[in-house]
C-alpha cells in the first residue's frame, strides 16, 4: 500500500466517524425538551451500523501501524494526525451512543396499577423460594 493509499483510507475513515458522530449529534438533537430521545425503535440504528461497517471496512484494510510505513515525514504526521482524529472521533460517538441508551432506558416508567402489584408478587415469591 502506498503513502496516498493509506492516507486516502484514513480521510475516508476520519469521514466516516465524522458522520457517525453527526448521526448521534442528530438523535441528541430530535429528543424531546426533557432531554429524553426518542424511543430506540424511532431511532433508524441502521445507519449508525452501516457508517461503522464502512469505518471498519477501511481501518481493517489498513496495514499494521500504517505511519509507521509512511516514508515521506509530512506524510507520516499527517497519518498520525488523522488516526489521533478517529481515535477521538470513535471516543466522541461512543460516549453519545451511552449517553443515548442510558437515557432512553431510564425514560422508561416503572410498571403501576396491577402491572405493578403482579410484579411485587412475583418478587415476593421469589424471595420466598
Amino acid at each position: 500500500m502506498s503513502d496516498e493509499e493509506i492516507l486516502s483510507t484514513l480521510v475516508k475513515g476520519r469521514e466516516r466517524c465524522r458522520q457517525l458522530v453527526q448521526f448521534y449529534h442528530n438523535v441528541r438533537a430530535a429528543s424531546s425538551p426533557d432531554g429524553t430521545p426518542p424511543a430506540m425503535k424511532d431511532i433508524s440504528l441502521e445507519t449508525a451500523n452501516r457508517i461503522l461497517n464502512q469505518v471498519l471496512t477501511y481501518l481493517h484494510s489498513l496495514p499494521r501501524k500504517p505511519s509507521a510505513l509512511i516514508q515521506n515525514v509530512s506524510k507520516r504526521q499527517d497519518a498520525e494526525r488523522l488516526l489521533q482524529e478517529i481515535g477521538d472521533l470513535l471516543e466522541s460517538a461512543m460516549v453519545a451512543e451511552r449517553e443515548i441508551r442510558e437515557k432512553v432506558a431510564s425514560s422508561r416508567t416503572p410498571p403501576a396499577g396491577p402491572a405493578k402489584q403482579s410484579a411485587l408478587k412475583m418478587y415476593a415469591r421469589n424471595r420466598q423460594e
